[in-house]
């Protein structure tokens, strides 16, 4: 249902569909990158009454980031590792598109 405002219409579906270039290109240029620079926030141990949280590592030239406790995708395109840390904060504001 749209509003019965023409004007606002119309910015709204600009909005969705430069909103769906930036996914289409982001999708485009992750399966397309080697992934050969990749930062790594290491696994982080239970604190009272919670779960530890999985490594999270994000391409840095991509954006494309996985976690839990076996990688695959990173690992498998990327030249060797020995990836930099980087803290949890700083990666989510890196990553780009849904984790993998």
């Amino acid at each position: 249902m749209k509003l019965n405002n023409e004007k606002i219409n119309k910015v709204l579906e600009l909005l969705r569909a430069v909103q769906q270039e930036v996914n289409d290109t982001i999708k485009q240029e992750q399966e397309a990158c080697q992934h050969s620079n990749i930062a790594e926030c290491p696994y982080q141990e239970s604190t009272y009454y919670s779960n530890g949280q999985p490594p999270i590592r994000v391409c840095l030239d991509c954006g494309l980031a996985e976690g839990g406790w076996s990688f695959k995708v990173l690992f498998e395109k990327s030249v060797p590792l020995s990836p930099r840390g980087i803290s949890r904060e700083l990666l989510f504001k890196l990553k780009q598109g849904d984790m993998v």
